[in-house]
């Protein structure tokens, strides 16, 4: 976290997202903001790696921003994300110009089960030039 917020505090751009193979998407995008505050981010900084910083990485201007002629995604919480990103839930989502509720969005999933099942990790295989490939130091 040291390192993306020197790189924030220097003129970088950071994006949210997470990396972890065994860590469910939705869960790590979601702990990201809460990350990112509590080592030092601002919460404007925090909602801007998962919008506009988001889509000037992927060269997508349209999106990540509220101007005329982007694209109609916005999210409508209950709770202010600039005071407590954490605190701030999800009530309405517009997708294209769209409105959808969260229930509405949920709803074809009510018939799953809560608990997914577990995840294995594949096996790990060396890498040339990775830190795996190389032999253990001992301590």
């Amino acid at each position: 976290m040291d390192l993306l917020l020197r790189v924030r505090r220097a003129g970088g751009s950071v994006v949210a997202g997470a990396d972890a193979p065994l860590d469910f998407v939705g869960i790590s995008i979601h702990q990201n903001p809460r990350a990112l505050v509590r080592h030092g981010f601002t919460p404007v900084e925090v909602l801007r790696t998962a919008t506009t910083n988001a889509a000037e990485a992927l060269g997508a201007g349209t999106l990540g921003v509220i101007r005329p002629g982007a694209r109609a995604d916005l999210l409508v919480v209950d709770g202010d994300p600039l005071r407590d990103v954490a605190a701030a839930r999800v009530e309405q989502v517009l997708v294209d110009g769209h409105h959808h509720t969260v229930r509405e969005l949920l709803a074809p999933y009510a018939g799953l089960p809560r608990e997914p099942a577990p995840a294995t990790a594949p096996e790990a295989r060396p890498v040339a030039g990775c830190c795996r490939s190389r032999p253990a130091t001992p301590r």
